[in-house]
């Protein structure tokens, strides 16, 4: 089983890989599309839709672009729906920036996180 599905959009890449690092570097299972493809499915949706819903936790890495891409939002409120969505702001984020769908869940400030020190 999958610890962690990472959403992100891919125009975000830099953003994401500083936490994909540290999550490795402790040694849990991620299911994160680092090229734009997967391997093992037929088809990219499927790939994701078995992803995320096979995982322990759905992470969230939040930015305004993020939230506005219909994959992001797919993948984060399958986990909202699951009960295992942890958001992270790696931008900071306004009360406009957050769709209503996402707008009572917690998230954390990790805009300036390298990859290094405490998250």
């Amino acid at each position: 089983m999958v610890d962690v599905f990472i959403s992100y959009p891919q125009r975000e890449r830099a953003l994401m890989l500083p936490i994909k690092q540290r999550l490795e570097a402790l040694g849990l299972i991620l299911f994160v599309d680092v090229d734009g493809r997967l391997d093992g499915e037929a088809t990219f949706p499927e790939a994701l839709d078995k992803g995320v819903r096979a995982s322990k936790a759905v992470l969230g890495c939040w930015s305004p672009w993020a939230l506005g891409r219909p994959w992001v939002q797919t993948e984060c409120a399958i986990g909202k729906d699951e009960n295992k969505l942890v958001a992270v702001e790696r931008v900071v984020l306004s009360g406009a920036d957050v769709p209503a769908l996402f707008y009572l869940v917690d998230r954390k400030p990790l805009t300036d996180f390298d990859g290094t020190g405490p998250p």
